[in-house]
């Protein structure tokens, strides 16, 4: 939630002059900072550095009237499907190295410790995708935030 001194219709005005329907339009201008609709007092808006078929956030929301020049903004940046493909990645990368170690260690011509060494490894380096992989969606929500809020002159609440 976040919160504006400038009525809705103001807040409407100013995604319409940073927002192109179309994101090859978009892409083609300057002045456009998002793509997406707008539709009456709801929005779903993408960042223009991110194409249809990026996985870069998309920032939905709707506004609502608190007084005459103030407007409440119900803002969500989704990033929860990136996540869940993220956790997908490495549950199958995890089974596809535990189901390989265990091929492996079952042959007797191969040394057992250094099998599981570095499959473990493997495992490691799979996880620490992961985890960069979120911690760059955390901070792709907070900088889209922090942007989107600019545009709008609002404040979290």
């Amino acid at each position: 939630m976040a919160q504006s001194n400038l009525p809705v219709s103001k807040l409407i005005n100013k995604l319409h002059q940073v927002t192109a329907e179309e994101f090859d339009v978009a892409k083609k201008s300057n002045v456009f900072q998002y793509y997406g609709k707008i539709n009456h007092r709801e929005f779903d808006i993408r960042n223009v550095k991110y194409s249809h078929y990026s996985t870069g956030p998309s920032i939905q929301g709707e506004l609502d009237d608190i007084t005459d020049n103030n407007t409440l903004l119900k803002i969500n940046i989704d990033t929860d499907e990136h996540s869940s493909y993220s956790n997908t990645i490495l549950t199958l990368t995890i089974l596809v190295i535990a189901i390989a170690a265990t091929l492996f260690s079952l042959s007797a011509e191969v040394d057992k410790f250094i099998v599981l060494s570095v499959f473990g490894v493997m495992a490691i380096f799979a996880s620490l995708y992961v985890m960069l992989i979120k911690i760059i969606l955390k901070s792709t929500k907070k900088n889209e935030l922090k942007k989107f809020l600019e545009i709008t002159e609002s404040k979290l609440i």
